[in-house]
């Protein structure tokens, strides 16, 4: 037997239906979006993302704009081509995204695809930190790593 004292509060996940151009219409909760305050580098005005997994396409997935629903971009975790690869957090970074150790945050690298997709390239320089937990997120410039790391060269090695 249920009993309620005083008032019930049931509280609703906000879903927003988004019609994209590589995906279709996709619903997205709250929950889902990843908050990147300042934007990307070169893309100050989107700040709203999601990440799109697809399990056929691992390691790969999509970070889909919502600010601009034409806009998504393959990402890779960096760990999957360098396994001991580390970024640089300054405690300032750390403290706006709520990093406490390093094992609460994610980072993911942007993979431009050429047309020969056997030359198809990872931005370690420019990461994508985020904490999954808070969903906040930031693009930080890493100076010792490269813009353009072969993707097929690691999976060789």
């Amino acid at each position: 037997m249920r009993q309620t004292y005083g008032a019930e509060c049931v509280l609703e996940e906000a879903v927003m239906e988004i019609e994209t151009s590589l995906f279709g219409k996709i619903q997205v909760s709250d929950e889902e979006i990843i908050d990147f305050p300042e934007g990307l580098i070169g893309l100050p005005d989107l700040k709203r993302f999601v990440l799109i997994e697809d399990e056929e396409k691992k390691p790969f997935q999509w970070l889909q704009s919502l600010d601009n629903v034409k806009l998504a971009f393959v990402v890779i975790e960096p760990k999957w081509l360098v396994p001991d690869i580390v970024f640089d957090i300054s405690e300032d970074l750390a403290a706006s995204l709520e990093i406490d150790s390093p094992e609460n945050y994610q980072a993911l690298a942007i993979v431009t695809i050429p047309e020969d997709p056997q030359l198809m390239t990872a931005n370690l320089k420019g990461p994508l930190l985020f904490n999954p937990d808070v969903r906040k997120a930031a693009q930080i410039v890493s100076d010792d790593l490269p813009i353009q790391f072969r993707i097929l060269d690691a999976a060789e090695s």
